[in-house]
């Protein structure tokens, strides 16, 4: 580790890696949580150029450099491109490394959803794809990070969602699960497993071919819900993992 890291000393850089998602349900520690929205974070610094993120997916995979990669897709390379959890830390470690990004590794990834392996590239690939990802993954990290959201914000995120939406390939579930993985905080992932258990445990239907404004306020809706509900999950991720053990069970 460097000495220093953004006029860092090593001390305050190790309290930085001990701190962890807090997690309310047995058994899950959700320390994925942290590491991935510091991805995210480096991740928007390239939006511009996208070279480095290009190569690390080249490196990673031993294959040549994509022309271009959306945010989404670069999260999909170790969300969906790769499956065990022994990948996932290589990718990440390799990431971090070449992305110049201090943070701990996850050793858990439970409540992080896996994407269908075909589909790791999202709709980076389709004409004007890419720069619609980066538009939605941009407006999505300035809503989730302001501290008081703007309505301006707000209407940002919808109207980008909506760009990407509109993307062949792009559905209900993988798009919110992309903005999930950016910021989990703020963003509830949506599979079939989450909508059962949002219907089952809540009575919240998910509407088919959801708009932006329709996913924030489903976001908003359930968001409440763990607030105000005598609930084991207080966070999505909490909500992520239950849903998951549900289908499971």
């Amino acid at each position: 580790m460097n000495d220093s890291y953004g006029g860092m000393s090593s001390a305050q850089i190790s309290r930085m890696l001990s701190v962890k998602f807090p997690s309310h349900v047995e058994g899950a520690s959700l320390d994925w949580v942290i590491p991935y929205g510091s991805i995210a974070s480096r991740l928007l610094t390239f939006k511009r150029t996208h070279r480095v993120p290009c190569l690390v997916v080249a490196e990673f995979l031993g294959m040549d450099p994509l022309p271009d990669i959306s945010p989404f897709a670069f999260f999909g390379l170790f969300n969906g491109k790769v499956r065990t959890d022994e990948r996932r830390k290589a990718a990440i470690r390799l990431i971090a490394e070449r992305m110049g990004i201090t943070m701990r590794i996850p050793d858990d990834f439970q409540g992080a959803p896996h994407l269908n392996p075909r589909h790791w590239r999202f709709a980076d690939d389709q004409p004007g794809g890419c720069e619609k990802e980066w538009a939605c993954f941009e407006a999505a990290l300035t809503l989730a990070d302001e501290l008081d959201e703007t309505d301006q914000s707000r209407k940002a995120l919808e109207a980008a969602f909506d760009e990407v939406r509109a993307l062949k390939g792009i559905g209900d579930s993988n798009l919110p699960i992309a903005l999930y993985w950016a910021r989990a905080n703020r963003y509830l992932a949506l599979d079939e497993f989450m909508n059962a258990y949002l219907e089952r445990t809540f009575g919240i239907v998910v509407p088919k071919d959801l708009t932006g404004k329709a996913y924030l306020e489903l976001v908003d809706e359930v968001a409440a819900r763990l607030a105000a509900d005598d609930s084991e999950a207080k966070t999505f991720p909490d909500l992520c993992v239950l849903a998951w053990r549900a289908h499971e069970n």
